[in-house]
């Protein structure tokens, strides 16, 4: 008996010990490199993924500055003075949770990306629109300010600040605000990708801008992710305004650098027990088991992966990424389940000539099948699409439709060729119904936002659809950061399946692609 007593004794001592190890060797810290099995260290690191739309916003911010307006497609803040409210600068204008307190451990590494879409009306022209995008954990915040165009020929288009957290931000702190400059004709970008590495203090800021613009920050406070994590944005002067589009943030864990061999070999010289017996090494095994069937369980709840529809707490913040692929010429001539007879393929590209019919179908390509996922799923699709620029940017006809489909219901963007860029966007939201023809097509808003006439046939579109919030953007480096946005009327049943799949116009439309990249995310909520 005494025997027995002595190794469930000793079981529960090293297990205790094991959940007690310090973070700098990454165990306290959720799924390090030094505890899944084999089969999940390329699983959990996608902590935290949403795409914010103006009506996301308005049912899930937990606050929101009371001088504002929302449409469809924006949600703008105006000046405080002629509202009633607070006439305070540095007011809060957002703030949205982002992780709860208690979720996380200080010592996670994350990397925190906040894309911001803005209304270039508004910042790149003469409004005062000086604007603060970051984080909190409900004390201290970091992040950018991006201030309007009118100051590109004395400071810097983006630049690191980080103060006390609030309804106003207070002991506010700058990071270098001149250097380095944009041509101070640059156009006010209509895009922001803002990064943090928050086990770093550090953060960086990019657009569009001259070809590709670079701003880093060094903070001095690190937040405190144990407290719960905040995306914040704050006004600097009472008359700043402000138009979001969208906000789309993604936080994920990054790789510990801690070898694999690092939980026998680390314990071993920290324990108080030497693990000389095969009692005690059996007992180790034991309570690393026991540490790690939680995560293999997470793995089995794939019907509505772990969304407000059912997962258990455990699980919420794993198994976000559904699909991803990088669809090259020869991936897509191996693997689309339709492609035009029209094209022919290189290594280079796949090149779709003039064909016979109009609104014919060019590509379909199956991303998930039917009776995988549940309606309820929220999900956004990112689509990437590189195109050989001497088509489209040319003389040819090049007026090409992409997109998801259910089976029944198309929901995409149109990208015209560039003779058309006097006349409307570059890119404009379409639905119909799908099949060997786009049918029933719906157009919207095809003329506005324009870019400049003269300005170039992009080399790359990104498309972004929030499926559960039936929306969509399309985004160019055009005029160093073109936007556009659309509303649909039907939403995609996902149970149904999911495919890509891009049309052409006119029968003598003609493109050709160099790839395309889709990934598919659960979002970290389920609006039933």
């Amino acid at each position: 008996m005494k025997s027995f007593v002595a190794k469930v004794t000793l079981l529960a001592v090293i297990s205790f010990l094991y959940s007690k190890v310090r973070c700098d060797e990454g165990f306290q810290c959720p799924h390090s490199a030094c505890g899944p099995p084999k089969s999940c260290k390329l699983q959990d690191k996608l902590i935290y993924h949403q795409t914010m739309t103006p009506a996301w916003l308005e049912g899930h911010a937990s606050y929101i500055n009371i001088a504002h307006t929302i449409t469809a497609d924006m949600i703008s803040f105006q000046l405080t003075s002629t509202v009633s409210g607070p006439q305070t600068k540095d007011a809060a204008l957002l703030k949205v949770p982002l992780i709860t307190a208690d979720v996380l451990k200080d010592c996670t590494l994350l990397t925190v990306e906040i894309t911001v879409a803005n209304d270039v009306s508004i910042g790149g022209k003469a409004y005062d629109s000086d604007i603060r995008y970051g984080l909190s954990d409900g004390e201290t915040f970091i992040g950018f300010e991006a201030p309007d165009r009118k100051s590109y020929g004395t400071s810097s288009p983006c630049y690191g600040i980080e103060g006390t957290s609030g309804k106003f931000l207070k002991k506010i702190n700058y990071k270098n605000t001149k250097f380095p400059k944009v041509n101070k004709y640059s156009y006010y970008p209509g895009r922001f990708l803002f990064t943090f590495k928050l086990d770093q203090r550090w953060g960086s800021c990019y657009t569009a801008q001259d070809h590709g613009f670079v701003k880093t920050a060094g903070y001095i406070n690190r937040l405190k992710v144990s407290k719960g994590l905040t995306l914040e944005v704050y006004k600097t002067d009472k008359n700043e305004r402000v138009g979001i589009k969208f906000i789309k943030v993604a936080i994920t864990q990054d790789s510990s650098s801690v070898a694999p061999s690092c939980l026998f070999d680390r314990f071993q010289k920290r324990s108080i027990f030497p693990m000389k017996s095969s009692i005690a090494k059996v007992a180790a095994v034991l309570a690393v088991i026991t540490l790690l069937v939680p995560t293999v369980y997470c793995d089995e709840a794939r019907q509505c992966p772990h969304s407000a529809c059912g997962p258990s707490k455990a699980c919420e913040l794993q198994d976000k990424l559904i699909y991803h692929q990088t669809m090259t010429p020869a991936w897509l001539e191996g693997f689309a389940s339709y492609i035009d007879s029209s094209h022919s393929t290189t290594a280079d590209l796949i090149t779709f000539n003039a064909g016979k019919v109009s609104n014919a179908a060019l590509l379909k390509i199956p991303l998930i099948a039917s009776d995988v996922l549940t309606d309820c799923v929220p999900l956004t699709v990112e689509i990437t699409v590189a195109n050989d620029v001497r088509i489209g940017g040319r003389g040819y006809d090049s007026d090409i439709r992409y997109g998801l489909s259910d089976g029944t219901n198309f929901i995409g963007f149109e990208a015209p060729d560039r003779r058309t860029y006097a006349r409307q966007s570059p890119c404009y939201g379409i639905e119909g119904t799908s099949g060997k023809f786009l049918k029933k097509i719906n157009y919207k808003n095809t003329k506005f936002p324009k870019v400049n006439k003269y300005s170039y046939y992009p080399g790359r579109f990104l498309f972004t659809f929030k499926l559960d919030q039936r929306w969509g953007s399309c985004y160019t480096a055009q005029d160093h950061g073109f936007e556009k946005t659309a509303g649909y009327i039907n939403r995609l049943k996902v149970s149904k399946g999911l495919t890509l799949e891009v049309y052409k116009t006119d029968k003598n439309e003609r493109v050709g692609i160099k790839f395309i990249k889709v990934a598919i995310t659960q979002d970290s909520s389920c609006n039933m």
